[in-house]
């Protein structure tokens, strides 16, 4: 065997060698390339999951306010209590000047 077969042979398998090489490194590329697109791809359902309970949670929301609101506008058509004690008691003052303004006139004409 002559010195340029065994070259030929050296040079062949150091290019075999790094061509092994190569695709390796590239298999590990394309390995964490795919990861890196399933991680995304997760993470955009995950977004897409949340921005739908979100919009659910708004809706919630909205009925909430709205259940609210017409808890507030029907206690707000109703007088407190207090307010009413005070016009039952102004009614029975009005009641008692007048029920004494007609004791005076009943006396009057008498």
């Amino acid at each position: 065997m002559g010195t340029r077969e065994f070259d030929k042979e050296y040079k062949n398998r150091e290019w075999e060698k790094r061509n092994a090489e190569e695709e390796k490194y590239y298999a590990e590329v394309m390995k964490q390339l795919d990861e890196e697109f399933a991680q995304m791809e997760k993470f955009k359902h995950e977004e897409d999951n949340q921005v739908d309970k979100d919009d659910q949670n708004d809706k919630l929301d909205c009925q909430k306010g709205d259940v609210v609101l017409f808890k507030n506008e029907v206690v707000q058509q109703q007088p407190p209590v207090q307010q009413e004690k005070e016009q039952i008691k102004e009614l029975q003052e009005q009641l008692f000047k007048l029920e004494e303004s007609e004791e005076h006139i009943k006396q009057e004409s008498e």
